[in-house]
């Protein structure tokens, strides 16, 4: 499907009805309800890129679009599918980092030149809930709420701690092995969900909307203004006075 195709505010229905993936938990074998299925960065929390990468650089000295060029080629994947620990990554900011001054690299020091407190704080700086967080307890009553996205597992689940009553199932990349668009993660998180119920999936990558909707989901652009939340209440609005007519779209 061309990513053209998705719209800020607009949901598009699925390609094909979503078919049974197998057994699934019994917790959700008798749920009704529509499902919400919701990425982090961009929608519940702010994208790291691209400041996480200009604070990163100013605190290692190391130019930031050669960091970053070297991060996605080198361990980008790896970090995101969970081959690449946490520990690892804040070892090789540290290997990348140039003292003040000279020209020896901290790949040659015996100690950290940054090290992982430091990187945390920077990173806490930069991972910030934005308001559609806060909407979950609202959603909750007329929705099961799952969690889809690509991200260290030990960085975004903090975050979700005070709303961890209002989720169901949370799929981080990190912990599966596998990233969003790769259709082994959505298969994954659909053999989690109640079969014959309507998936609504937001994000705000068009290449991920696409493998969503090949998987027979509703789709939803989120924007950064955070228009998608008000799409998403009418959404659930339908869902509550005519469900049937969501699995009829």
């Amino acid at each position: 499907m061309n990513a053209q195709r998705f719209h800020h505010t607009n949901i598009v229905p699925p390609l094909l009805p979503r078919q049974s993936s197998g057994s699934r938990p019994k917790l959700n074998e008798s749920s009704t309800k529509p499902q919400l299925v919701l990425d982090i960065g961009g929608v519940l929390a702010t994208n790291l890129t691209p400041r996480f990468w200009e604070l990163l650089s100013d605190a290692i000295h190391v130019d930031q679009q050669q960091l970053y060029a070297d991060y996605k080629r080198e361990i980008g994947p790896g970090l995101w599918r969970g081959t690449f620990s946490e520990a690892q990554f804040w070892d090789w900011l540290d290997r990348k980092a140039v003292p003040i001054g000279g020209k020896t690299a901290a790949a040659d020091l015996k100690t950290p030149f940054i090290g992982a407190a430091r990187y945390r704080m920077l990173l806490k700086e930069c991972l910030m809930p934005l308001p559609a967080l806060s909407l979950l307890p609202q959603w909750r009553s007329r929705a099961d709420i799952h969690i889809l996205s690509n991200h260290v597992q030990s960085w975004v689940l903090p975050l979700l701690e005070p709303y961890r009553t209002c989720l169901g199932h949370v799929v981080i990349s990190s912990a599966v092995g596998y990233e969003k668009p790769q259709p082994e993660l959505f298969r994954t998180a659909a053999k989690l969900l109640p079969a014959g119920t309507p998936v609504l999936f937001v994000d705000d990558s068009p290449s991920n909307l696409a493998q969503a909707w090949q998987a027979g989901w509703h789709v939803l652009l989120a924007d950064e203004n955070g228009l998608w939340t008000d799409t998403v209440k009418e959404w659930l609005e339908d869902a509550a006075a005519c469900p049937e007519s969501l699995n009829q779209q």
